[in-house]
């Protein structure tokens, strides 16, 4: 098996990337780098069973990333072989420093606060809301994928949380 494409799993705790480098490692394949994405942090779709998951303490950076080099290290893989980037709540510098400098991870991935910007290619009305959103308008709800997620509490989303138990049934 080869590829010509990045492979960048997304998983939110270190049980999960032992899982899939055993799994791809059987293939013979390794992944190009994993994001590490918190759900008490990111946007969208959330890695977590339950909304009130998204806190769990095995999410958190430090020790996810801690966690992670030691699965490397029993896998006989070079900590430097596999990126590992932190996403969710890294925008500032700050956060970033201590990412990089302190945890050891190789990257960071920073998405809301570039989905507002001028280069962005989301629709004026969607960065609107996004940008002039306040704290407490963010909300966790279940999709109707059955996941977790996190919005802006638009009328829209306000109606289909009201109604999420009959648009899950079907």
């Amino acid at each position: 098996f080869r590829k010509n494409v990045a492979l960048f799993p997304i998983l939110s705790e270190s049980r999960g990337i032992g899982l899939v480098l055993k799994r791809w490692m059987r293939k013979g394949v390794l992944p190009d780098a994993i994001v590490i994405e918190h759900p008490a942090h990111a946007a969208g779709h959330l890695g977590a069973a339950t909304v009130d998951g998204v806190n769990d303490a095995k999410f958190e950076f430090k020790r996810v990333l801690e966690e992670t080099f030691e699965i490397f290290k029993n896998m006989g893989l070079e900590r430097e072989k596999i990126p590992l980037i932190v996403a969710g709540g890294m925008a500032n510098f700050q956060k970033v420093t201590t990412a990089l400098k302190e945890w050891g991870a190789s990257a960071v991935q920073i998405g809301t606060a570039f989905a507002v910007t001028k280069e962005g290619d989301a629709h004026i009305n969607f960065k609107n809301t996004l940008a002039g959103a306040e704290r407490e308008q963010i909300v966790e709800f279940m999709s109707v994928a059955g996941l977790p997620a996190r919005g802006v509490n638009t009328r829209f989303l306000s109606s289909y949380t009201k109604r999420l138990d009959k648009l899950q049934a079907n």
